[in-house]
């Protein structure tokens, strides 16, 4: 049995999409829907309670008053009854087969222990020609947790990571390794967001393995609200302390720091460069990386003072820039019975 955990924060109006999408899955296998109110200021009570007749399958209602998509994902699997716990936001659309696609993998892989899949954004027609113009070092998508690894069944390795648009985890590994940090995760007062993230480094760091399947397909909706410079440089911000912070890697080392600074004078200079010639959308994507670069040095001071050390610590200790796909396909523990994806052992 699955157990699918929305948290949501006053997004009534995507959310009944949401959950019309779970109950359309194509599966033969049981599931609940949890829909986490994390103090909704809108109607979403009565939205979820319009669904409460539901059978198969259910769709319950919780409240958690302590704030924090981490306390609110930590609510719905203590509220669980499923083996899995899957998750997926207020603003996502999991595709028809999504449930059937992980439990298919799940099947097939008795060493997961977790798994997720591809997020594809659903973006406004009409979006800024600054956000189209990305390059591998100024991604701008990334932004929004869009995840493409391929069509196939790959195994993830440190420091690769999923999202918790697109995310499961065997209920039992909470239990073995902690649930959601809550000094992590999105706030009213932070957007500290890599809860996912160090959950996943906790799987790794604990043996456990963390699989993508491009059949398990989310969408995610992307508001025109969103596309706006002022919130990508929140993002950038915050994404930067999160990239740095005591949860997620070991402390800066001075090598490191200076290497950090380096980078950021370099970005800074082009920047400067890219303006002068009239190039404003690549100048805001170099600002988007200093601003990135810069927080990110103030979190590791700010946790700690760079120690010295002889080697460079290696990257992979920290948060990706971007998920690359570098690895190889990966092999079924056993031979794939019905209902598995064809394209399994591609």
């Amino acid at each position: 049995m699955f157990s699918v955990v929305v948290p949501t924060y006053s997004n009534s109006a995507t959310l009944k999409a949401t959950i019309e999408s779970l109950l359309a899955q194509q599966t033969s296998i049981s599931y609940e829907i949890i829909i986490v109110d994390n103090n909704s200021t809108d109607d979403t009570a009565l939205l979820v309670g319009r669904f409460a007749d539901r059978v198969n399958p259910e769709v319950r209602y919780l409240l958690e008053t302590t704030q924090g998509s981490s306390a609110a994902r930590n609510a719905g699997v203590a509220a669980a009854r499923g083996e899995i716990v899957a998750f997926t936001d207020d603003d996502c659309i999991p595709q028809p087969d999504w449930l059937e696609s992980l439990a298919a993998v799940y099947a097939a892989y008795s060493s997961a222990w977790s798994m997720g899949g591809r997020i594809v954004l659903d973006l406004p027609t009409d979006s800024p020609a600054w956000f189209h113009l990305t390059s591998p070092r100024y991604d701008t998508t990334r932004f929004f947790a869009a995840l493409d690894l391929g069509e196939g069944v790959v195994k993830l390795e440190i420091p690769q990571a999923l999202w918790t648009a697109n995310l499961s985890v065997r209920r039992r590994v909470f239990s073995e390794i902690g649930m959601f940090n809550t000094a992590l995760g999105v706030t009213k007062s932070s957007r500290l967001a890599a809860e996912d993230l160090e959950l996943c480094h906790r799987i790794h760091r604990s043996g456990g393995a963390i699989y993508y399947s491009g059949r398990a397909t989310v969408r995610h909706r992307v508001h025109k609200s969103r596309l706006t410079k002022k919130y990508f440089r929140l993002c950038a911000y915050w994404g930067g302390r999160a990239n740095a912070h005591a949860l997620i890697r070991n402390r800066l080392s001075l090598g490191e720091s200076a290497h950090e600074a380096l980078v950021m004078v370099q970005d800074c200079a082009k920047m400067l460069a890219l303006l002068a010639t009239g190039r404003s959308a690549r100048a805001f994507q170099c600002e988007l990386a200093v601003r990135k670069r810069a927080a990110y040095l103030w979190q590791g001071v700010r946790w700690g003072l760079p120690v010295l050390k002889v080697a460079r610590p290696e990257r992979s200790q920290g948060i990706p820039e971007k998920i690359v796909a570098t690895i190889a396909v990966a092999q079924p523990d056993k031979p794939p019975h019905d209902g598995v994806p064809s394209n399994l052992n591609a």
